[in-house]
C-alpha cells in the first residue's frame, strides 16, 4: 500500500512513498538488530502531519521501548502555518531522542545574508558601521578570532628561509 505525500512547496507531479505503515513493519523488524549496532530508528514522514509520527512512536514503544527514534523537523513542512505544531519537548516524549532539522543553517544563513545585502544597497556605508557595531563583543566580532588564527602570523616557508609575512620577491624571466 502506498500513500501519495504532500507539498505545497514541491512543484509538479506529487511522487507516491511507502505508508507510515509499511515503514512501522520494516523498522519494527529492524529493531532486534539493536544490540548489533542499530543506534535509532527514523521514519522518513512526508508531511507535518502529528498522526504519523505519534502512530509511529507508539508502534516503536510497543515492541522496542528502549530503542531511540529520530524524527526530522524538515523545513519543507511549514511548521508555522500548522496550528498545533510539534515542539521538541513534545517529540522527546513520545521517544524521539535525535531531532535534526538539516537545513536549518543554510536558511538561516541565505535568511540573514540577503537582509544584509539588501541594508547595504539601502543604506551603504551605514549598514557597515551598524554591523560592525551590532558584532562588538559577539562570538563573530572577529574572523580571525573566529577561525582561530592571529591577524598576522608568521608561517615559516618549506626552506624556512623566509616567512608568509616576508614581502613577496619579484620573480623575473630570463631567457637563458
Amino acid at each position: 500500500m502506498a500513500s501519495t505525500a504532500t507539498s505545497s512547496s514541491s512543484p509538479g507531479p506529487t511522487p507516491t512513498v511507502p505508508s507510515v505503515g509499511a515503514s512501522k513493519r520494516r523498522s519494527v523488524a529492524a529493531a532486534p538488530h539493536a544490540d548489533a549496532g542499530v543506534d535509532l530508528v527514523w521514519c522518513e514522514l512526508s508531511n507535518a502531519s502529528r498522526e504519523p509520527a505519534v502512530a509511529f512512536a507508539k508502534a516503536m514503544r510497543e515492541t522496542h521501548p528502549n530503542l531511540p527514534l529520530a524524527f526530522s523537523y524538515s523545513s519543507s513542512f511549514r511548521w508555522h502555518q500548522d496550528p498545533h505544531p510539534f515542539t521538541f519537548q513534545e517529540l522527546g516524549a513520545l521517544g524521539y531522542k535525535l531531532i535534526f532539522i538539516t537545513l536549518y543553517a543554510s536558511h538561516a544563513a541565505t535568511y540573514a545574508v540577503w537582509n544584509a545585502m539588501e541594508e547595504l544597497v539601502r543604506d551603504e556605508e551605514q549598514a557597515q558601521w551598524r554591523l560592525e557595531k551590532a558584532k562588538v563583543g559577539h562570538p563573530t566580532e572577529s574572523h580571525h578570532v573566529m577561525a582561530r588564527v592571529a591577524h598576522f602570523q608568521e608561517i615559516p616557508t618549506c626552506a624556512g628561509t623566509r616567512s608568509a609575512t616576508s614581502p613577496i620577491p619579484t620573480w623575473r624571466w630570463s631567457s637563458g
